[in-house]
């Protein structure tokens, strides 16, 4: 194969289109109903009494951010519910981000590939 061929103004279409279609999609999966809040006992003495650590995990793609924290009550109440990680709010406390408010999915957005 000769440099020519690498400059082949096909082989350039080619080569753009897989490099716009790969960042225009959602390779970290942030806007797919497949996150759940789950606990994370790597911090607890950095918590505040009440409250819980929490990681927000993919099982799918097999990804995790931590350092979240939120009160027990609202962490027991979100465990096992997916959620679109673009629809996690927080604030950041010092090393520990605090869970201002996230957006459940409901059944029918969990069904549907995006």
């Amino acid at each position: 194969m000769n440099n020519k061929s690498l400059m082949n103004p096909w082989h350039m279409i080619v080569f753009i289109s897989l490099l716009l279609s790969h960042l225009a999609c959602d390779p970290l999966h942030k806007n797919k109903c497949e996150w759940y809040l789950m606990p994370d006992t790597d911090f607890r003495e950095l918590l505040k009494p009440g409250w819980a650590g929490l990681c927000a995990r993919n099982l799918t793609i097999k990804k995790e951010k931590c350092l979240f924290t939120a009160p027990i009550e609202f962490a027991e109440s979100a465990f096992g519910k997916p959620f679109k990680l673009s629809d996690l709010n927080y604030k950041e406390n010092g090393y520990l981000l605090e869970i201002v408010d996230v957006k459940l999915c409901d059944d029918s957005e969990k069904n549907t590939k995006k």
